[in-house]
C-alpha cells in the first residue's frame, strides 16, 4: 500500500509541474508522515477505545495509535445531509469564521462530502460565502444562476471555465445542488460563491466585463476603456494567440485606472472594485504561466494571489463567515513545503483570522475518480490512521487531530519535495481528517 501510495503522489506531484488544465489547479505535494513507532493495537478495537477513553485521564502520553482510536467518530451521509454524533466537531465549527476542506482534486466523492459540508456547516455556524478554488468571473455567473434559477446562464459557460481539474457531470450538477438547498433558506441567508482563484478563461474575463460596462451610460472618459475591452474580445475570438495583445491593454487600463481612480469610481461605483481585479488577475495569471515548472515559485505566486483576493473581497463584503473546499495544499494554515499557503495567510498573527480557522483534509480508501477515458479508484491514507482505519465498517470517519485533553507524541510532514522534515505537528495544519471508503 505504500509503495502505491507514493506512486500516486509522485503523479500528483508530476500534475502540478506541466499542469493540468488552463486553471491549472495544483496543491497536492507528495506527503509522507514520520511517526514513533507504536506498540500493536489489540484486534478488538471497539472495545480497546473504550477502555482507553475510560482511562485516558490516567494517562499521561499514549502512543499515536492510541490517540487516533480515542479519536476517531463514525458518520453516514444520507440524502446529502451529515449525521454524526460528535458534539466536538459541531462546538468547532461554531467557533471559527472560515472552514477550510482540503481534497485531492477528481474524485467523486469530493463532490457528495462538499454539499453534506455545506448543509451541515450552515447549520451550524450559518456561514455565508462559499469560497471556490475558480475565477470571480465564473463564479458571478454562478451567482447569476443561484439567484434567477436560469440553467441556461449555466449551460453557456466555457466548458474551461465551467469545470475544474475533470470535466464531469458531478462539477455541473453541484451549482444545481446548491441553487435547490439555497431556495431552502430565507433570502438574507442564502449563501453566495467567491471565486478567489487567477481569471484563466481570458474570454469569460473580458465577457465579464463587457457584461458590466453594457449597463452604464459610456462617458467620453470611459469610450477609449471600453474600445480596449471590446479589441480584446475580438482578438481572442479570432485565435487564442492573441492572448498577448489582451494582457497588454489590460495593462494600459489598469495603469488608466491608477491615474484617474475618481473618474473611474465615479462612472463605476462598487463595480470597480470587481473589474479592477479581475483584469489584475488576468495580468496575474498570465504572468502565474511562466512559473508552472517550478513547484515552489509557482504555488508561493498563486497562493499569494488567493490570498490578496479573498483580502480584497473581504474588506468589501458585508461581514459573514466562509466555508471553501480547495486542493490539498491550500489548506495548510503552516508554512510547508517551501510555500505560504493560502490557510497560511489567513492564520498568521497579523491575520484578523489568526487562529479563526479549521482545517479539514479528506482521506481516502478505494474511491472512484472521475477520468475522461476510464474509471479507476484510488486509496491514499495517512500513515498514522492507517492502521486504525477498520475501527468501524462505516463509509466515513472524522479523526479529531486537535484534542487537547489527551497527550500524544508529535506526528510531523515528512516534505518529499525537499525531503525534510517538517517541525510543527500536523495539527497546526489540519484539525481533522475525514476518510472515505469505497465510495462511488
Amino acid at each position: 500500500m505504500k509503495k502505491f501510495k507514493h506512486i500516486i503522489f509522485i503523479i500528483l506531484i508530476m500534475a502540478v509541474l506541466v499542469g493540468c488544465n488552463e486553471s491549472n489547479y495544483s496543491s497536492s505535494p507528495n506527503l509522507n508522515i514520520e511517526v514513533p513507532n507504536d506498540e500493536v493495537m489489540p484486534n478488538d478495537k471497539s472495545n480497546t477505545k473504550n477502555e482507553l477513553i475510560d482511562g485516558k485521564n490516567d494517562i499521561d502520553l499514549i502512543s499515536i495509535e492510541d490517540y487516533m482510536l480515542i479519536n476517531s467518530h463514525k458518520f453516514s451521509v444520507e440524502e446529502g445531509n451529515l449525521n454524526i454524533d460528535f458534539k466536538g466537531f459541531a462546538d468547532d465549527l461554531s467557533n471559527t469564521d472560515i472552514v477550510l476542506t482540503g481534497e485531492i482534486h477528481g474524485i467523486k466523492s469530493n463532490y457528495e462530502m462538499k454539499l453534506a459540508l455545506i448543509k451541515y456547516i450552515k447549520q451550524k455556524n450559518n456561514f455565508k460565502y462559499l469560497l471556490a478554488e475558480l475565477p470571480y468571473s465564473v463564479t458571478y455567473y454562478i451567482n447569476n444562476y443561484l439567484e434567477t434559477g436560469d440553467i441556461s446562464i449555466l449551460d453557456n459557460l466555457p466548458v474551461s471555465s465551467r469545470y475544474t481539474m475533470f470535466p464531469s457531470y458531478e462539477d455541473f450538477y453541484q451549482w444545481e445542488l446548491l441553487y435547490d438547498f439555497n431556495q431552502s433558506l430565507p433570502e438574507a441567508e442564502r449563501i453566495l460563491v467567491l471565486g478567489i482563484d487567477l481569471e484563466s478563461d481570458m474570454f469569460l474575463a473580458f465577457s465579464l466585463i463587457n457584461d458590466i460596462l453594457a449597463k452604464k451610460d459610456i462617458s467620453n472618459n470611459m469610450e477609449n476603456i471600453v474600445s480596449l475591452i471590446d479589441e480584446s474580445i475580438s482578438l481572442i475570438n479570432q485565435s487564442l494567440q492573441n492572448k498577448y495583445k489582451a494582457v497588454e491593454n489590460c495593462n494600459i487600463i489598469l495603469q488608466d485606472i491608477e491615474k484617474n481612480r475618481d473618474i473611474y469610481k465615479d462612472f463605476l461605483s462598487d463595480d470597480l472594485v470587481v473589474i479592477e481585479n479581475v483584469i489584475r488577475n488576468i495580468v496575474k495569471y498570465k504572468e502565474s504561466t511562466s512559473k508552472k515548472g517550478d513547484f515552489v515559485e509557482y504555488n508561493n505566486f498563486r497562493d499569494m494571489m488567493i490570498y490578496s483576493n479573498f483580502e480584497i473581497f473581504d474588506n468589501i463584503l458585508p461581514e459573514g463567515k466562509y466555508f471553501g473546499q480547495f486542493g490539498f495544499g491550500h489548506v495548510l494554515q503552516d508554512f510547508n513545503f517551501n510555500v505560504s499557503w493560502f490557510a497560511s495567510y489567513l492564520n498568521e498573527e497579523k491575520s484578523k483570522y489568526n487562529n479563526r480557522v479549521l482545517s479539514v483534509v479528506y482521506n481516502y480508501v478505494n474511491c472512484e475518480t472521475i477520468d475522461r477515458h476510464r474509471e479507476t479508484e484510488i486509496s491514499l491514507v495517512f500513515d498514522f490512521i492507517s492502521d486504525v482505519q477498520d475501527i468501524s465498517e462505516s463509509k466515513y470517519i472524522l479523526y479529531n487531530l486537535d484534542n487537547v485533553s489527551v497527550k500524544r507524541p508529535d506526528i510531523t510532514l515528512l516534505d518529499n519535495v525537499s525531503g525534510d522534515t517538517l517541525d510543527s505537528d500536523v495539527s497546526n495544519n489540519f484539525q481533522y481528517i475525514i476518510l472515505m471508503r469505497n465510495t462511488k
